[in-house]
Order: C-alpha cells, then structure tokens, then sequence
C-alpha cells in the first residue's frame, strides 16, 4: 500500500461507500467491480509519455490518488507506473479475447492502491500491403481503462476523459457535465400524488415482486431465486453505426406520430427490444412472446456540475420491454410512451429515493436486496453520451470507444462518440447460447425502423433534418421527452 498522505480524505457518499465495500460483488461472488472501456487507436502513445499524463492530469481527480478507508478516499503516494501495464496480441480476435479475460479478473494492485489501471495493448496482426506510405498494420490497438465503480458512474468517467483528452489543435477539453432539460406538460396534484404511490410500489417491492418470464436470455426461473455470478463473460460487438441515421430515425418516428416527440434513447431502446424478440423467437420458436414479462434496468444519472467530484449520482429504473409488440412500429411507439412517462414524472426521484435507503443499510443487507433485484429482470440497459468531436491522447486520436461492464444478467452498453454509436453485449455464453447473432439482429432491427419510416438504412452519413414546428398539444403528449446521446 502506498504511503498515506493525510488521515483526513472526502468522504464518500452513501452509494459510492457500498460500491467501494463490494457489497453486491461479495454477494455474487463477483471478482471485481469495475468498469473496463476499449479506447481505440491506430497507432498508441509510448509508456513513458502515456504514464506523464496520467501523472499530470489524471492525479488532480482525487478517486485517482487515494484509497478506501472508513468510507473516505484518503490520498496516498501512487507509483503511476505501476498502474500502467503493457501487453502484445497478434490480431483483433486476441485483444478481444484478452479484454474478455481482464475484465473478469481483480484489479492487479489490489485494494491497497488507487482502483484504477490501464492496459497499453499493441495489436501486431499482420501488415496490410500496398499502402502507398509502405506497410501499415492491420488491426488497432488499445488502451484498456478498467476502473472500480466506487469511483464514479459513467458520467464522472467522462469527467476523466476530458481531463486526458484534448481536441485536434492539443488544447484541453471543456470539463464535462450533465443536466436535464426542464420537464413539460403538467400534471394535477392528484395525478401527481398517484404517479408517486405508483413509482413508490414499484420500487419498495422490487426486491420481492415477480420474476420475468423465463427466455432463452436469461437462466430458468428455478435458477434464478439465488443468482451468482458465473466465471465467463462473452463480448458481441454491434457493429459502428452512424448516430445521423438514428437522428432521422428519431425525426420520421416524431413526424409520423404528429409531432410527439421521440429521441436517439427510443430509437436504440426500441432496437434492442427488437433484437431481443428475434432471438427468443430464433432460439424457442414455440414459446409465446405476446404476454411475456420482459424489463430493463436502465441506469438514469442525476445533474452535477462541471466541478463536481467525482461520486455515483444514478439509480436503475425499471423499464418494461415491449417484446410481445409484432411489429418495429408498434415496439418504438410503446418505447416513446414509456419513457416520456417516466422523463415527466415522478419515477426517478423515487427510484433514487429507496436507492438512498438501501444504501443506508449494512453491507450484506444492500448485497442481498441488489441481488434480489437484478436477478429478477432480463437484461441492464444503459445508454451513455460520449464526446460529440473526435477527442487526442497524448496526440494519438481516438478512433473508437466500447464501455463495458460484465453485470450479473446481461449488460448491453451504448455511447455515441464523434458521430456514432458505439455498443456492445456482455452475457454468459452458458445462459445466451448464440450471443454473436445479437448483433446482427440489433443491425436487422434497426434498419428495419429505418425502411419502415422512410430512412435509407445503408446511409450512416446524412444529417438529419430539423424537426417540424410541434403543435402544443402534441408538445404536450411528449413532454419531458430528453434526449440521452
């Protein structure tokens, strides 16, 4: 353990003290708690240029250079360098394979050092001829961010790729931050009050309430009353897609639907339910999908500023996946509803109000209640906004980003990032049979709302076109509709 260098360190808040504990990863039996990011480059810094950043720049964030102890980050002496480990694969399919394998594992300096690491891995597959600059490299290399979460949710990483990263010219980064647009349509006191006994129901029963439908997506229910973590993890990258052709995705679906708004979130939402109905249907074609029971935990973050430290400020809701929905249509439309509801109501205050008493519990009392609720739902749904530009690392730009969580049920993670969408699936191989077909389906599903609504599909380039003037009373239904990327 590094050498402490003040008996006095910010102390934690209630969720970020239980995520530093391993509350939830001692219950399932988890090797670790940390978020893992595939940052892609054709050509990566040196080690020592690489490490000096680090040191420079990342070490202003206090998670960065402390420990947990006694529900405080207390600063330590930190050899950087130690927390920078090189690696060589010969091809894509090996650096896969080898982020498959790390992100499983516990972080290599333990506990008694800042929860971070990074992995500099150079993919040495076989040069492409007939460059006319000479010989380049087939295959792109990585830095490999893994992170324990008690260090921040996706919204404070964020904060720290801004601090690393720099724009074409090499200056800074604005710091990152989130708010939330200002909620429309209003609701009478008693709707308001219903909304809240509603949401209050939900989430104070959640750790007790009913099991969703058994799938080929999850484990058979009798499997399910007491879910651990399996020690295998499969990664299905969906292929880069342009984040233009959702936007006019977005703006047909709003038109068609007389000005109700939609958002990039129903579209890719709807897209994954999609994808996740043509696998059920694929894998057991006789089992009916129209009264399934089939939700997301989706996490929703919470506004901080710029200057905020880093913390987790988020909660899951509890979203319901329209897989019963026959057609895309029908699908995108009860997604829209969905979220439009729960983006102008009271739901999320309240989710995050019986997060915060969970949070106040004893560790094994907050493990149990997290592992009582995640294995009653399919899947984890989570949508996170990355920098719109193209964004430099020690000069080198940053080619492409693919965040990734190996959760107790299936994760599926999407963040837009210099005008795409960059999105993976981590499930279980044992429980998810085919996991390389769900990316196939996801581009499937999604070019089949793009056809449905007038998009060219094979067009990830265009802009889409400004959203037609909405009608107050259409304005109205789809109050409180933000977009998430």
């Amino acid at each position: 353990m590094g050498n402490i260098t003040s008996a006095v360190g910010r102390k934690l808040n209630a969720f970020s003290q239980k995520l530093a504990e391993n509350s939830l990863v001692k219950k399932i039996g988890a090797p670790s708690g940390a978020v893992s990011a595939m940052l892609y480059f054709d050509q990566l810094p040196s080690a020592a240029e690489l490490t000096a950043l680090l040191q420079d720049r990342l070490l202003g964030l206090d998670v960065y250079s402390s420990v947990y102890s006694n529900g405080r980050w207390v600063p330590v002496d930190i050899d950087v360098s130690k927390h920078v480990i090189e690696a060589t694969v010969g091809s894509d399919a090996e650096m896969l394979a080898y982020c498959e394998a790390e992100m499983l594992k516990p972080l290599r300096n333990g506990t008694g050092a800042p929860l971070w690491e990074v992995h500099m891995i150079s993919n040495m597959q076989v040069a492409l001829e007939g460059s006319i600059d000479g010989p380049r490299w087939g295959g792109r290399s990585m830095l490999f961010f893994r992170v324990e979460h008690a260090l921040g949710d996706g919204i404070a990483l964020n904060q720290a790729l801004t601090r690393l990263a720099t724009d074409q010219a090499g200056k800074p980064l604005p710091a990152a931050t989130y708010s939330r647009p200002p909620k429309t349509g209003r609701r009478s006191l008693f709707e308001l009050f219903c909304a809240i006994l509603s949401a209050a129901f939900k989430y104070a029963t959640a750790p007790i309430g009913l099991f969703d439908s058994d799938s080929p997506l999850v484990p058979r229910r009798t499997l399910r009353s007491a879910l651990t973590f399996s020690p295998r993890r499969k990664i299905v990258l969906v292929p880069e897609h342009g984040l233009n052709l959702i936007k006019r995705i977005k703006v047909a679906a709003t038109d068609a639907a007389g000005g109700v708004a939609h958002t990039v979130n129903d579209v890719v939402f709807a897209a994954t339910v999609g994808a996740l109905r043509r696998y059920c249907l694929a894998m057991a074609p006789t089992e009916p999908l129209e009264w399934a029971r089939m939700r997301a935990l989706t996490p929703v973050a919470f506004p901080r500023t710029a200057d905020a430290p880093l913390s987790n400020e988020w909660c899951f809701l509890d979203v319901p996946m329209p897989v019963g929905q026959p057609t895309p249509a029908l699908r995108l439309r009860a997604a829209n509803a969905t979220f439009a509801a729960m983006k102008s109501g009271p739901e999320a205050a309240v989710a995050k109000f019986f997060t915060n008493r969970n949070c106040e519990l004893p560790g094994v009392l907050f493990g149990h209640i997290a592992q009582q609720v995640m294995q009653r739902y399919s899947i984890v749904f989570s949508n996170v906004p990355g920098p719109a530009s193209a964004v430099y690392v020690c000069g080198k730009k940053m080619l492409a980003v693919q965040p990734l969580y190996p959760n107790l049920i299936m994760q599926h993670l999407c963040v837009s990032y210099d005008g795409k969408m960059y999105m993976n699936f981590v499930c279980d191989p044992d429980v998810v049979t085919a996991p390389e077909t769900l990316a196939t389906l996801y581009m499937d599903e999604l070019r089949a709302l793009a056809t449905l609504h007038g998009v060219d599909p094979d067009d990830h380039n265009s802009p889409a076109p400004d959203p037609r003037p909405v009608a107050a009373d259409a304005k109205k239904g789809g109050g409180g509709v933000a977009e998430m990327v």
